[in-house]
């Protein structure tokens, strides 16, 4: 990473912050790859009953996952920069790693001593031991690794982060393959190659870690960071649950076919998601480290974040009006009907995409108890909404309720971000983009819908194409528009 940022212009801080992102979206990308390289062997060599009972051990072990590292891990994101300022950084790092270390495994310890009553009672089907059992200890060793891949991350060497995260999946597929194919032990043998693996794991964590920490317990430090970690709690089980509230609803309501025509089409939307959390991951301690480290820190903020609002809008755009081009070209027709459902989910994404921007500044102002409000109000939406939209529309209930929810979170980070550290977010600018993707969309549903081109599923490709370059275009020129305002000072106070 670069040792300073402080001389480098706005264009090569945007080109490291680019590739950073890059280095991150392949890891991950290889991750699912590998992890696809799974189903065969759990198709081949495990019942359905079996894949039931991995899927619910792993289910299970979620209930303490937030509550392993007590999320303090994240208190390295808001102060490392500052820590380094005051030469504490090694001292603050081995109070976090040692305390999360400590209390992840005597938590791990006490919940399978004391919780197998509580367990079979809310897994009837699942035997605590060995399943549960291992899962528990499986998830409660993963606390040994959050610290430091935290901090790999916030010194920004997505390299080594990438390669310890694929190594860590390649090494569970090596393990899997060992314990289900060779000793044929079925759920067992995969929730053991978990265990394994996350132990196995630790240990070059481990070494990269103690290069960079002193192996103290600081209690003011500890206190800091609890104070400023621990509302973010009750946000990760907010978080779990939303994720899947939609589709438990649907479930209930309609028909199975009507569920997988959902499912492929929000499985399709996220891949929006996915490149925001590549994104994510390199975006957070470069907007941290700009805040720390540059004077025009205001400029660099409000340009970078309006180029990124247009990279994904240009993404989006692109998905949603490609929807049933894609799924034709998966050599899926019979789901056809899914593309309906895909640019209203698209639109939810690329709304939800900026919540990482926004919930830097709640980072920055030690607001926290915010990032556990604004998922408690998204999920209730959507819960509410699908109760309420799902039996009289079906899928189109969910879709609706997804976008909804989407609006109202980002309305409310917006604004407790906006006044707890108010650096400019350019909403004019990302308005406009947004007002003329839904203009051009349309446009090119009346393409679709009229065959203006040719009468089949690709013959208006061509002038589709030519409307994603138009967007292209305006894009790029939002883009000038706001560094121009920005350079005359414009934007830079959002008060």
């Amino acid at each position: 990473m670069p040792k300073v940022l402080t001389q480098l212009s706005f264009v090569k801080l945007m080109t490291h912050v680019t590739t950073l992102s890059f280095v991150y979206g392949l890891g991950q990308g290889l991750e699912k790859i590998t992890r696809f390289l799974l189903i065969p062997i759990y198709l081949r060599y495990l019942s359905p009953a079996e894949f039931g009972i991995v899927a619910l051990a792993r289910l299970s072990a979620t209930f303490i996952a937030g509550l392993l590292t007590l999320c303090l891990e994240s208190s390295i994101t808001r102060y490392f920069y500052e820590w380094q300022k005051k030469g504490i950084e090694r001292q603050a790092v081995g109070t976090l790693w040692m305390f999360t270390v400590i209390w992840g495994m005597l938590l791990t310890w006490v919940v399978v001593l004391l919780g197998e009553g509580l367990f079979n009672v809310l897994f009837s089907q699942v035997s605590f031991d060995p399943y549960i059992k291992i899962s528990l200890w499986a998830v409660g060793l993963s606390s040994l690794i959050a610290v430091p891949r935290k901090l790999i991350r916030m010194q920004e060497r997505a390299v080594l982060y990438t390669i310890l995260s694929y190594s860590h999946v390649l090494l569970g597929l090596i393990l899997t393959v060992y314990f289900v194919v060779h000793k044929d032990q079925g759920a067992v043998g995969i929730l053991k190659a978990s265990l394994v693996s996350n132990l196995v794991i630790a240990l070059p964590y481990a070494a990269v870690t103690l290069g960079h920490c002193r192996l103290v317990i600081s209690v003011p430090l500890l206190k800091e960071c609890l104070q400023f970690c621990l509302p973010i709690v009750p946000g990760f089980f907010i978080k779990t649950l939303s994720s899947m509230a939609d589709t438990f609803v649907l479930e209930k309501c309609v028909n199975v076919k009507d569920v997988g025509l959902y499912s492929i089409a929000r499985n399709l939307s996220m891949l929006i998601g996915e490149m925001a959390t590549a994104i994510k991951t390199a975006w957070i301690p470069f907007y941290i480290r700009v805040v720390n480290e540059r004077d025009d820190y205001k400029q660099i903020i409000c340009r970078s974040t309006t180029c990124y609002s247009a990279g994904m809008a240009f993404l989006c755009f692109g998905l949603a009006v490609f929807a049933r081009e894609i799924i034709v070209f998966l050599g899926r027709e019979a789901y056809i009907d899914a593309a309906a459902y895909i640019p209203m989910l698209v639109l939810a994404n690329l709304i939800s995409a900026h919540d990482g921007i926004l919930e830097c500044g709640i980072l920055m102002a030690k607001r926290t108890k915010f990032l556990s409000i604004v998922p408690l109000v998204g999920t209730g939406c959507i819960v509410c909404l699908s109760l309420l939209l799902v039996p009289p529309l079906a899928a189109w209930g969910a879709v609706i309720s997804m976008l909804v929810a989407a609006i109202i979170s980002f309305g409310l980070l917006y604004r407790y971000s906006i006044r707890a550290y108010p650096i400019a977010f350019d909403s004019v600018a990302a308005a406009k983009m947004l007002l003329a993707g839904l203009f051009l969309f349309v446009i090119s549903i009346w393409i679709e819908t009229s065959k203006v081109m040719l009468p089949s599923v690709w013959g208006d490709g061509v002038a589709k194409g030519f409307l994603v370059i138009l967007y292209g275009f305006i894009l790029v020129s939002s883009v000038k528009a706001n560094a121009l305002s920005v350079r005359h000072g414009v934007l830079l106070n959002p008060r």
